[in-house]
């Protein structure tokens, strides 16, 4: 990959953002999806990304996916998922500059991945270095979620945050100014079509 600089970048987040979440009898709450058969996409989100991308938006994927530090699943099964995600989206045409996965956890069960580290959102410390990396143009920086990691995420780095509405993450959104919050895709793709 080279670098395209001067472009502006979205990042985006992907559970409850590009697709569903799912209810896990296990935890009794909606989560990322642990196995492929789990992966439903969000109504719009495809056309959405493709839209962005086709007014000159490039786009990075970053998510936060601690299911297999908490001991919920195999770290294998949610590469699996990333990958899948990955290969049905570029399927479609939606391409990513790069791709920023957290699999830890501070409250993790004991091992690796049971720290506080800088690529877990909303830290910055591995962003940072990509977005340098990639040159990115942070005068027009976004991050589009669901949830407040992504309205704080976007605050650190200076970039504005868009965020989609989801009843199933509505609770782990108490801080985000609802003039942050759009309705869909179709509302996401209005507010920042025009560069």
């Amino acid at each position: 990959m080279g670098t395209d600089s001067g472009r502006p970048l979205i990042l985006v987040d992907r559970d409850g953002v590009v697709n569903e979440l799912v209810y896990c009898t296990d935890s009794g709450e909606w989560e990322s999806p642990r196995t492929v058969a789990d992966v439903r996409f969000r109504d719009g989100a495809v056309a959405g990304l493709k839209q962005l991308a086709a007014t000159g938006w490039q786009l990075a994927l970053v998510s936060n996916q601690p299911s297999a530090a908490k001991g919920k699943c195999r770290l294998t099964d949610l590469q699996a998922v990333r990958r899948h995600i990955a290969g049905r989206l570029a399927e479609q045409g939606v391409a990513f500059l790069f791709e920023q996965y957290c699999w830890h956890h501070p409250l993790a069960v004991p091992g690796r991945w049971r720290r506080r580290c800088d690529c877990r959102k909303p830290e910055t410390g591995a962003l940072e270095r990509k977005l340098g990396k990639w040159q990115a143009d942070r005068q027009r920086l976004v991050v589009i979620g669901d949830q407040d990691c992504d309205w704080l995420l976007a605050g650190r780095l200076g970039a504005e945050a868009v965020l989609l509405d989801y009843p199933y993450s509505r609770d782990k959104r108490q801080r985000t100014p609802v003039t942050a919050v759009v309705a869909d895709w179709p509302a996401v793709v209005r507010r920042l079509g025009n560069l």
